[in-house]
């Protein structure tokens, strides 16, 4: 799964802050230290830096964004329209195809990969729960 665009959460270490953000990062180390303590974590993947970097050049966003930040901070714009107008600029643009279709093809992984692990935990909370308490009908094999 590991691309330009997207990086799976157990490769990640706090030394990728660059690459996928320090938000990214930080799950991705509080994922794998749960998962030396026997805690079970569903797979997951970051978006990188470059898709982001390549999302604002596509939709020629970088000035327009730019542009209000330095008005906010020269004190001609409010914090809320600058924060609202930008949110505009981004949710009126396009993914690049590259970055979508990686972002589409990690997640169709992720998904197949917690199906599985959903599967393995059902059964065996079913069995669990099956003999904890037998006098409830439990429909094993059933999600």
């Amino acid at each position: 799964m590991a691309t330009r665009y997207v990086q799976p959460l157990e490769s990640l270490r706090m030394a990728d802050v660059a690459t996928v953000g320090g938000k990214n990062a930080s799950l991705a180390e509080m994922t794998r230290t749960l998962g030396s303590k026997g805690i079970r974590v569903p797979a997951g993947f970051a978006v990188t830096v470059s898709a982001y970097r390549d999302f604002l050049d596509q939709n020629a966003l970088r000035q327009p964004i730019r542009e209000r930040l330095e008005a906010y901070d020269a004190g001609r714009m409010p914090l809320e329209q600058a924060g609202n107008e930008i949110r505009d600029l981004i949710l009126a643009s396009n993914l690049p195809a590259p970055v979508a279709d990686a972002i589409r093809d990690a997640m169709a992984e992720v998904v197949a990969v917690n199906l599985r692990l959903m599967a393995r935990m059902g059964v065996y909370f079913e069995e669990h729960v099956a003999r904890r308490y037998p006098e409830f009908p439990v429909r094993t094999g059933v999600l």
